[in-house]
């Protein structure tokens, strides 16, 4: 069976068929689904995006819901990131067995779109403005977080210099993997083991690739981070746990494409058709 994780402009482009999608595209990845022979996994995240997206624009997050459930038939669902980053190092340093990183999706909004109505936007709202100060407390951790593990290069920025991206990432993605194991809270295990280690481990690269790629694009030619750039590496760390991510942002693409990642591929959705 065929394992991707969806990033959530596919299924906009799905919707309304853009990106050169095509009814016959969309016919051959049901039949797939329906034949067990592909497995779209879904995140928390991308349904807790999606349902906050009801307060702005009603219509599109009620028919990208559908779509998701449709395709996707998300039975389970995949966990927070920060609990797939924790597992693998955990795993690492202490050789206990990987968790499982699926959980059930949460049942109200399951159960809603199963039971569709002519209150089921209403009711999508109410859970949305329910979980709106949820949803920005998280966004704030996640730039806090990130804020804390990114290395600066406004040095060298400063004096006029610009590294090569090899050079760049030979400086710091060691300090990037350090930052992870102290904030999973196993920096002593990984220390033992040699924090290198850590950039073997599929997500673990995944992340530091794109966070280092971003702040080498940012640093050296913009003056700050986009909060945008936080919630793609959530993203990146779904793909990552399954082995593929499909996305049609091609610059964030770009970024996960700077180093080859063991285990781990980004394509766009006519490369998935094609393998079919």
């Amino acid at each position: 069976m065929r394992k991707v994780y969806f990033d959530t402009n596919v299924y906009t482009h799905i919707r309304k068929r853009d990106y050169g999608i095509t009814t016959g595209d969309v016919v051959r990845l049901k039949s797939q689904v329906e034949k067990s022979k592909l497995r779209i996994y879904v995140s928390s995240v991308l349904l807790q995006e999606t349902t906050s997206a009801i307060l702005t624009a009603p219509f599109e997050a009620l028919e990208r819901l559908r779509l998701i459930y449709r395709i996707g038939r998300p039975n389970q669902v995949l966990t927070k990131y920060q609990n797939i980053i924790e597992g693998v190092i955990k795993q690492h340093a202490t050789g206990s067995p990987l968790p499982s990183f699926l959980e059930p999706p949460p049942l109200r909004l399951k159960s809603i779109l199963r039971n569709q109505s002519s209150t089921t936007i209403t009711t999508l709202r109410e859970i949305a403005k329910e979980t709106e100060a949820e949803t920005q407390n998280q966004k704030e951790a996640n730039q806090e977080h990130y804020e804390k593990i990114w290395p600066s290069a406004k040095e060298e920025k400063e004096q006029g210099k610009q590294q090569t991206f090899e050079d760049y990432w030979n400086a710091r993605s060691l300090y990037v993997a350090k930052r992870f194991a102290d904030l999973a809270g196993y920096s002593m295990e990984c220390k033992d083991k040699g924090f290198e280690g850590l950039l073997d481990l599929t997500v673990i690269k995944t992340m530091a690739v794109g966070m280092l790629s971003q702040g080498y694009s940012n640093f050296y030619y913009k003056t700050s981070i986009p909060r945008g750039d936080f919630n793609d590496l959530q993203h990146a760390v779904y793909g990552a746990a399954i082995g593929t991510l499909v996305t049609h942002d091609n610059k964030f693409a770009g970024h996960l494409k700077k180093l080859p990642i063991d285990g781990f591929e980004v394509i766009d959705i006519h490369a998935l058709v094609s393998s079919l």
